[in-house]
């Protein structure tokens, strides 16, 4: 292939699924119903709080006898450890964003 093609096809390729498959996100872009920052770190705590207490749940009824499988208490536990996880390092991320903008010299 020669470099236009290469060129034609990359630029297909990446501006494809930005135009066409974003086109809800772009028109809530467009009327302004896209969530805040704050609403979405609000929203994904409660879904973080809300995958927490299912685990726990789910690991007491399988204490308790309740005919409950193994294997979807394990899944219920490790979906609440990667979101832990998950939300540990966003975090990470965030303060140390924070403490470099603090260092900025004005």
């Amino acid at each position: 292939m020669d470099a236009i093609t290469n060129l034609k096809l990359f630029n297909t390729s990446v501006e494809t699924p930005l135009l066409q498959g974003s086109t809800a996100y772009y028109d809530k872009l467009k009327s302004g119903s896209v969530e805040t920052f704050q609403e979405t770190l609000e929203k994904s705590i409660a879904t973080l709080n809300d995958l927490s207490t299912k685990s726990g749940k789910a690991m007491e009824d399988y204490i308790s006898g309740k005919n409950i499988d193994a294997s979807s208490v394990m899944l219920t536990m490790e979906k609440s450890g990667m979101a832990t996880n998950l939300a540990i390092q966003v975090r990470n991320r965030l303060l140390e964003g924070y403490r470099e903008l603090n260092s900025i010299q004005v």
